[in-house]
């Protein structure tokens, strides 16, 4: 199963999977030379792989990452994890609790946003996760964090407070605890070609903060729970 905790948990698991050594693997990225002109290298690394070591038939299974913040990490053990719309009720009731003393006042500053993704079906959009462990702390690209605040949490305070939203999102943040959440899940060719160029990359002295913004794979699983069975661990912050 390949696994993107860490820089060495991703060329062991991957090296696992070529059936190759580790330190081959290592090598061999170190040498490689991707030509300047070309415009994807993950998608050269798998072609360059499957021309030395045959046709990869199979995509393989691998371990994601899903931020979050949470009263009660463990909790994600019992229920995994639950779309938007599953959850929208329980959360509305906690942050209507600790709203009580904070006044509406003005527009939610993402209110255009929000009643776009309504209009648009995204209530159940999601849950998402990165492949690399690191995206969920650093996810960059404009990429929303989750750890810091959950969007759902966000639009909800907005439409509890208006513009004194952010007094909500700090009161949430100081009743609920940040965690990763890894569970398994299948893997396309996309993603390991992603998966081989954060390889590539730590293999050459990035760190997997550095590769993962250069990489970038989140997926969306667009309305399909994970469930508790699939989960591997809890990793709070």
């Amino acid at each position: 199963m390949l696994d993107a905790t860490t820089k060495d948990t991703a060329l062991k698991s991957l090296s696992q999977y070529l059936k190759v050594e580790s330190s081959y693997l290592s090598q061999t990225f170190r040498e490689i030379q991707i030509p300047p002109e070309v415009c994807d290298p993950a998608e050269y690394l798998l072609s360059y792989v499957e021309s030395e070591l045959g046709e990869i038939q199979k995509p393989p299974e691998g371990v994601w990452f899903h931020g979050s913040r949470v009263r009660s990490p463990r909790s994600f053990l019992k229920s995994g994890i639950r779309t938007k719309s599953e959850m929208h009720d329980s959360v509305y009731e906690f942050l209507s609790v600790l709203a009580q003393d904070i006044p509406y006042d003005g527009e939610y500053p993402h209110s255009i946003s929000t009643n776009a993704k309504e209009s648009l079906g995204f209530l159940d959009e999601g849950p998402f996760a990165s492949l690399f462990r690191e995206q969920c702390i650093s996810p960059g690209h404009g990429s929303h964090n989750y750890t810091h605040v959950p969007e759902l949490v966000e639009d909800l305070a907005g439409e509890l407070c208006g513009s004194n939203y952010s007094r909500l999102v700090s009161k949430f943040q100081d009743s609920t605890q940040p965690c990763i959440v890894h569970f398994t899940n299948t893997m396309s060719s996309h993603h390991l070609s992603k998966f081989l160029y954060f390889v590539f990359l730590t293999c050459r002295g990035f760190s997997t903060g550095e590769a993962s913004q250069v990489v970038h794979c989140f997926c969306n699983l667009k309305g399909k729970p994970v469930e508790p069975g699939r989960i591997i661990k809890i990793e709070t912050l």
